[in-house]
């Protein structure tokens, strides 16, 4: 966890000092021969920044996510509930239910990335199969435990 924070700190600076770029050429900037106005050049570049603001709203809030996690320092213990889509204890989330080409149900649980380490103790309980997907990174370092017949 504190290396995905660190990372995540030198993404959110590496976009801080973008904008900061912007904001401090925006003036003297020079673009291809479209666009030869200050007027021009400053309209691209504040839409830059624009951009440049979204994304930094969003990294902040992966940040944010992240320093929130409860389990940097103590036991943990979730639950996936594959019959009422519903992840429960430390972390709280509903899946989404998906269909597998030959029919079969699946529970659905999707993040942006995935670092689970031997603090946390992991359950799964009901009634499909489950499936759990990352958007970047994934890292299991601790047992799933399925108990038969639930």
């Amino acid at each position: 966890l504190l290396e995905q924070l660190a990372k995540q700190e030198k993404k959110i600076q590496e976009i801080m000092l973008h904008m900061q770029w912007i904001e401090d050429n925006a003036e003297i900037a020079i673009l291809d021969v479209k666009a030869r106005s200050r007027r021009d050049v400053r309209k691209v570049m504040m839409t830059t920044y624009a951009d440049n603001k979204k994304l930094l709203d969003v990294e902040n809030e992966k940040y944010s996510n992240l320093a929130a996690s409860q389990c940097k320092q103590t036991l943990c213990s979730i639950l996936f509930n594959t019959s009422n889509l519903l992840l429960t204890g430390d972390v709280n989330a509903t899946g989404v239910l998906a269909t597998s080409p030959d029919g079969t149900e699946v529970a659905v649980w999707s993040f942006d990335s995935i670092d689970v380490g031997p603090e946390v103790n992991i359950s799964v309980t009901g009634q499909r199969a489950m499936t759990l997907l990352s958007r970047s990174s994934c890292r299991i370092n601790t047992t799933i435990k399925a108990y038969p017949g639930s």
